[in-house]
């Protein structure tokens, strides 16, 4: 999914939470994104996005000015898990 970055943090997650509903019937409880913390390629730490301040440093940070060709940025999010519905035929109750 592209963005402009000047996308504010509520139309942001407005889109994305809009897709996840649509595409798996779940909701969006938080946005985060994940960067390297050193030169080992497997330590990350992650930052959940809260404000426009959070998603203004990812950009920053990802979508440089000088630079035409921008990397994506990974952003993940943290889905809320539905409790699982029993469905219960009427006829099985019978004894």
């Amino acid at each position: 999914m592209r963005f402009n970055k000047r996308v504010s943090l509520v139309d942001l997650k407005r889109k994305i939470s809009i897709k996840i509903t649509t595409r798996c019937g779940k909701q969006m409880l938080r946005l985060f994104y994940k960067f390297s913390v050193s030169t080992d390629p497997l330590k990350f730490s992650k930052t959940e996005l809260e404000d426009d301040d959070y998603l203004g440093t990812m950009i920053a940070i990802y979508c440089p000015p000088e630079i035409e060709n921008l990397s994506p940025v990974e952003l993940f999010v943290e889905i809320a898990e539905s409790d699982p519905i029993q469905i219960v035929n009427p006829a099985s109750q019978h004894s």
